[in-house]
C-alpha cells in the first residue's frame, strides 16, 4: 500500500513539472523577444567640411558663418576617422588644423548611421584635448584653451586659443538604415598663434532604447524599453528567457519515467507473493 501511494504521489508531481513546463510554453509564444542587434557608427565615406576652397570665417560664438571676403585660402582641416575601440565601426573623428589663424572658422558635417536592426539614440560626443576631455553637451560652446585645459560659459577665458560646438545629440528614435546629420563646429579665436597647428578629437558613444519584449493579447500590444549605453557601434545580442524549459521537461520526464520503473517493480513484487 505504502509503495502504491509513493508511486501516485510520484506521478502527480511529474506531471505538475510537465504542467508549469506547458504553460510557460505557452506564455513565451506569446511573446516578442528582441534578440536583434545593435550596432551604429560614424559613415565615414560620407563625412565632409565646409572648408572645401576659400576659408571661412564667423564672428564670436560661432555666429554668422560666411566665407572670407577676400577670398583667401591658407588653413586646412585635415580629417582621420578611426575605429578606437577596435569593434568593426568607425566612432572618432580626428582633427587636425594646419596652418591655423585667428578668425578661421569651419564646420565638419558628420553622419552617423545606424547600421544594426533596432532604432537607436545617438549619444554624447567626448572631446579630447591637450590633456583635458570633456563630454559635449548638445549646442553648447566650449572653450579650448592654450595650456589643454576646456571651459564653458559666457565668458570667453583669456588664453582661450578655440571655441567648439557638437550638434546632434537630438535623435531619440534612429531607425535602422538611417544616419543623423551630426556636425562638429569650430572658431580659431585671436589668442591663437599665426600658421599654427592645431590637433583635437571627438568620440562618440553610444545610447539604444532597445525594445526587449512585447507580449501580445489579443489586439492590444505592450512594450518595455529599456537602454543600454556602450561605446559606439558595439553589437549586442539581448539574451532570450526560458532557457530552464527544457530542464522542467526533463525533469518531469525522469520522474515519470522512475513511477513507471517503481511500478513494474511493485507488479513483480506483488505477482510473488
Amino acid at each position: 500500500m505504502k509503495r502504491m501511494v509513493c508511486f501516485l504521489l510520484t506521478l502527480i508531481l511529474a506531471f505538475s513539472m510537465m504542467g508549469v513546463g506547458f504553460a510557460s510554453s505557452n506564455m513565451m509564444s506569446s511573446t516578442n523577444v528582441q534578440t536583434s542587434k545593435v550596432s551604429w557608427g560614424i559613415s565615414k565615406e560620407t563625412v565632409s567640411q565646409l572648408d572645401q576652397g576659400a576659408d571661412q570665417t564667423c564672428d564670436h560664438g560661432l555666429k554668422n558663418a560666411r566665407a572670407i571676403s577676400e577670398g583667401k585660402d591658407v588653413a586646412t582641416t585635415d580629417l582621420s576617422i578611426k575605429d578606437t575601440n577596435k569593434d568593426g565601426n568607425c566612432d572618432t573623428v580626428k582633427v587636425n588644423v594646419d596652418n591655423a589663424y585667428p578668425c578661421y572658422y569651419n564646420r565638419i558635417m558628420i553622419p552617423v548611421k545606424n547600421i544594426g536592426e533596432i532604432p537607436v539614440t545617438v549619444g554624447k560626443a567626448l572631446l579630447s584635448w591637450g590633456s583635458g576631455k570633456v563630454t559635449l553637451e548638445d549646442g553648447l560652446v566650449y572653450y579650448l584653451r592654450q595650456d589643454g585645459a576646456l571651459a564653458q560659459g559666457d565668458t570667453l577665458p583669456d588664453d582661450a586659443v578655440l571655441e567648439i560646438r557638437w550638434t546632434g545629440n537630438c535623435a531619440d528614435d534612429q531607425q535602422p538604415g538611417d544616419a543623423l546629420a551630426c556636425s562638429l563646429e569650430f572658431h580659431i579665436l585671436p589668442g591663437a598663434c599665426q600658421n599654427y597647428i592645431y590637433y583635437f578629437e571627438v568620440t562618440l558613444a553610444a545610447e539604444a532604447a532597445v525594445v526587449v519584449d512585447s507580449i501580445v493579447d489579443g489586439s492590444e500590444e505592450t512594450s518595455k524599453v529599456l537602454p543600454i549605453t556602450d561605446s559606439v557601434g558595439t553589437s549586442k545580442t539581448l539574451p532570450r528567457t526560458g532557457q530552464d524549459l527544457f530542464g522542467i521537461y526533463f525533469a518531469g520526464a525522469i520522474m515519470i519515467i522512475s513511477a513507471g520503473a517503481l511500478m513494474i517493480i511493485l507488479g513483480i513484487s506483488l505477482k510473488r507473493k
